[in-house]
């Protein structure tokens, strides 16, 4: 990076002193920072170490006066990154050349301006790489040093702001980022943040597509896992990755250059010279001294070309370095529980079994590693981690279905157990890893499950639905049971017809059919629609002419209405009746004893005949197809009161109280009553009491939310009468 020169002055009382101008999330606050610029002080930032006085170079084009691997004024050089870090300070030396060409048109001040906003887009992406430099894209070939001069950027650019600000009297650094980042101020005709992006990002490519760039490779040293034993030798693998292609195509393994390598820490190497085709050296570690350990000790391996001919080679070798850190060896086992699945249950459309990973982390002396990070993987999307117990085990749960058969008879399921490297118990560990399988066995057939619903009745089962399914051109019919539920076996298809496609229709008397698409892992809801029902009532006398009907008799029902109809003939129809409603329905006459019948509707078209006896008063109750008697008694004398529910107002708004009414028939007071009611918002009530003179019973029942259903429950105590009644709010 191109950074201007400023006075030494900056002595330690003011690095660590000075609260950061522009102390905002683009540059940071060195006062809450001071553990960084410690350390950056301790590694030579006070000799000199400091970006912006620096005279070191990172990369191709990251030092004062730096650019393209070049020190040409006007023009950079053609060598490109080297890695993520140093392409941020070629958007960065590019951003300062717009903002100084911009600075000649419109003045110092638009310059600074500028800068700051460069300045300030080169903290937050350093800011955005990962911790890790060889995570970068490109990694770093010089893990530690890119660490320093990634956190140097954000030290640095903090102390340049004061110093641009003065010198150009433009607006303070922070001001200038914040307003320019955060949507401050309107920047008019100036060029925004937006506008630099753009304008560099073009820059850039351009530098990309017109400068013949120079062939660059980096050194790879690596071994695997990044661990190594004490006392133990691993190969240190060499290799080169391609940076940037060039004009040279030369073959780098037989380019005139060597590689020299250096240790730092517990270990050597076999060589510490190597030629460019060799593919590896032997890197050893120290074993442990008597009464201490190496174990999480780091080996540091250094890399740099030399050149063996004096003339340019037409390309660059960049040095690098790797981390190898002293661990211990470990060791996992692995196993699966059930061993297999060859049996599923046949009570839903797709069985599962619940299945236990489990993983046992140990070093390789057997010693369990407590708390440690297993990672589970494996078929069927299993992706989880868990932690070992004292015993060194992990364990993770999943699912198995029958359906991830995919429609094969048996299938083996394969999981994998990983323990990354980590730190237990302050020692470091290497990694390790385990796999186990799954036999599992299907039935050699798929199970097409369902259940028929009432649309119109809260989803009431519908029992005796004919269900007719087609698959593959075999056709099969069942009969859905008193749940509303059906089940079907059909020999498996083929694995490339699966999941399979059924097609099926319900049928019942009184209910429109419905035509319906299913597969084997569906448990298919079919709602159907009941049709309209036409009931007729009749009304004769006992006693008399039971062929006549009674003139000017009352019909009144409570279910699934409140409502009186006259019927002056004796004969009516009743209204807005459907199959699948539950009716409670009685005829009186003048001079008649009164009768009540309750059931339910099966049929489109269906005739009521009461059988009233002579008398005043007296009220029987039965089914809608029950034998009438005359007088309603039971051998021993006991009336059998017929019992009527009704809500008052029937249809409550929300929040509006409800008056539940009970009437027992005779009419008379005294009957032990039990009123209780459930909603489906947690609230719940009941009493036990008798009836009026009148034969009634009420219970008093609040508002609530919309939606929310009321159960009523209505019992006579002598007799284990009940009657039942919802509604909704």
């Amino acid at each position: 990076m191109r950074y201007p020169r400023i006075a030494l002055a900056l002595g330690l009382v003011t690095l660590l002193g000075l609260a950061a101008v522009g102390a905002d999330d683009a540059t940071g606050s060195l006062m809450s920072d001071v553990p960084t610029a410690v350390k950056l002080l301790g590694e030579g930032a006070y000799n000199l170490e400091v970006p912006f006085v620096n005279l070191t170079e990172y990369g191709n084009w990251y030092g004062p006066g730096y650019w393209g691997g070049g020190r040409e004024k006007g023009e950079p050089g053609n060598k490109p990154p080297v890695d993520a870090l140093d392409a941020i300070a070629m958007r960065h030396d590019f951003a300062y050349q717009i903002a100084e060409e911009q600075g000649k048109i419109h003045g110092a001040a638009e310059e600074q301006r500028l800068k700051a906003m460069a300045d300030a887009i080169a903290v937050i992406q350093a800011k955005k790489l990962p911790e890790d430099p060889t995570d970068w894209d490109p990694p770093a070939p010089d893990p530690q040093k890119a660490d320093r001069y990634r956190r140097r950027i954000g030290f640095g650019f903090t102390y340049l702001a004061g110093g641009r600000a003065a010198g150009s009297g433009a607006l303070g650094v922070y001001e200038a980022i914040k307003k320019a980042i955060g949507g401050g101020e309107d920047t008019g005709d100036r060029i925004s943040l937006e506008d630099l992006e753009k304008m560099v990002s073009d820059r850039q490519q351009n530098w990309f597509d017109t400068t013949d760039i120079r062939t660059t490779y980096r050194v790879v040293l690596s071994v695997p896992n990044s661990v190594i034993a004490q006392g133990e030798s691993v190969m240190l693998d060499v290799s080169y990755d391609l940076v940037s292609r060039g004009s040279y195509t030369g073959d780098i393994t037989e380019a005139p250059f060597k590689l020299d390598l250096d240790v730092d820490g517990p270990g050597s190497l076999a060589i510490y010279t190597i030629r460019p085709y060799a593919i590896g050296v032997a890197l050893t570690a120290k074993s442990p001294w008597l009464w201490g350990t190496y174990n999480g000790s780091t080996i540091n391996v250094e890399v740099w070309p030399t050149y063996l001919s004096d003339g340019d080679p037409g390309f660059d070798i960049l040095p690098s370095s790797v981390d190898i850190i002293v661990a211990t060896k470990t060791s996992m086992a692995m196993v699966v529980s059930p061993k297999q699945i060859d049996s599923w249950s046949t009570e839903t459309s797709d069985p599962c079994k619940n299945v236990t990973l489990a993983a046992k982390f140990t070093t390789e002396e057997g010693k369990p590693l407590k708390e440690a990070l297993v990672y589970f993987t494996g078929d069927n999307g299993v992706d989880g981690h868990a932690y070992t117990d004292s015993e060194g085990i992990a364990r993770h749960h999943i699912t198995i279905c029958e359906s991830d058969l995919d429609g094969a008879d048996k299938k083996t399921f394969t999981f994998k157990a990983t323990a990354p490297r980590q730190t237990v118990d302050d020692a470091v560990f290497f990694p390790a890893s385990a796999t186990a399988s799954l036999p599992v066995a299907g039935t050699g057939t798929i199970t097409v499950r369902g259940r028929v619903l009432d649309a119109r009745h809260n989803d009431r089962p519908v029992s005796g639905a004919t269900v007719t399914l087609v698959l593959n051109e075999e056709t099969k019919t069942v009969s859905t049971g008193s749940d509303g539920r059906y089940n079907v076996a059909f020999p498996t298809p083929p694995i490339d017809q699966l999941p399979a496609v059924i097609t099926g229709s319900v049928q019942k008397k009184g209910y429109a059919p419905k035509d319906f698409t299913t597969s084997e892992r569906t448990s298919e809801v079919v709602r159907i629609d009941p049709l309209p029902a036409t009931v007729t009532i009749k009304v004769f006398g006992i006693g008399e002419n039971e062929s006549n009907l009674v003139p000017n008799a009352v019909i009144r029902t409570t279910e699934p209405v409140v409502q009186r109809i006259d019927a002056p003939t004796g004969q009516t129809q009743i209204p807005g009746l459907y199959v699948g409603d539950r009716l409670s329905v009685s005829a009186g006459a003048t001079n008649h004893k009164s009768y009540q019948k309750t059931g339910t509707i099966d049929l489109e078209a269906a005739t009521i005949s009461f059988y009233l006896p002579t008398g005043e008063g007296e009220f029987a109750g039965g089914d809608l197809n029950a034998e009438e008697s005359e007088d309603g008694e039971d051998d021993a004398g006991r009336i059998d009161y017929a019992l009527t529910i009704f809500a008052s107002p029937a249809d409550p708004e929300v929040g509006q109280g409800v008056t539940v009414t009970a009437l027992v028939n005779p009419r008379e007071a005294g009957i032990p009553i039990r009123l209780s009611v459930v909603g489906t918002d947690g609230y719940s009530n009941s009493k036990s009491t008798v009836t009026d003179a009148s034969g009634r019973a009420t219970l008093y029942i609040p508002g609530a939310a919309s939606g929310v259903v009321d159960r009523v429950t209505v019992e006579l105590l002598d007799q284990g009468r009940i009657r039942r009644l919802n509604y909704v709010f």
